[in-house]
């Protein structure tokens, strides 16, 4: 989503689960009030996922991320307090993201197989308990794709755990 509270428009793009856009459909953002009559304008056009594509894959191995970084307690993405995450986007069909914390221990392993470039960790660990605020290592190993690491650091908020 774009807000900016100077701009004389806003957009906003739904990336959660499946769209309603379709290889090719076109999306065209047209200005009510624009500077130059028929200049201003955009248009975004859909491409089709290149699943199965290992040249392809090999080329987004270097734009793996994770967001928000740091996180800081909450993001807007987020639907309410029981609903926190972080994203690891750009991901290729299979992955195993291990996910460690700055003293070694390996606080969640997550195993992907699907087409999504996108995978959400709840920020728990393997007992489904929240981690703890701090700065984790993240090795992601994609088989023949070779391995990324990234850091990530979390500010969680105050929690109190209804279970001990």
């Amino acid at each position: 989503s774009l807000i900016d509270p100077s701009a004389t428009w806003l957009l906003f793009f739904d990336q959660e689960g499946a769209s309603v856009w379709s290889t090719g459909d076109e999306y065209i953002v047209r200005y009510a009030n624009p500077v130059q009559l028929g200049v201003d304008g955009f248009t975004f056009t859909t491409k089709a996922p290149a699943t199965g594509n290992n040249a392809q894959a090999k080329l987004d191995v270097e734009k793996i991320n994770v967001f928000p970084n740091p996180y800081f307690g909450v993001h807007e993405n987020e639907t309410s307090r029981f609903d926190k995450f972080v994203t690891f986007n750009h991901l290729p069909t299979k992955a195993t993201i291990r996910i460690f914390s700055l003293g070694g221990e390996m606080s969640k392993v997550i195993d992907k197989d699907n087409d999504s470039q996108f995978l959400k960790w709840d920020l728990t660990n393997e007992g489904g308990f929240p981690v703890a605020s701090g700065i984790y290592i993240i090795h992601i190993d994609m088989g023949d794709l070779g391995s990324k690491i990234l850091k990530l650091a979390l500010v969680q908020e105050e929690q109190i755990l209804r279970t001990y």
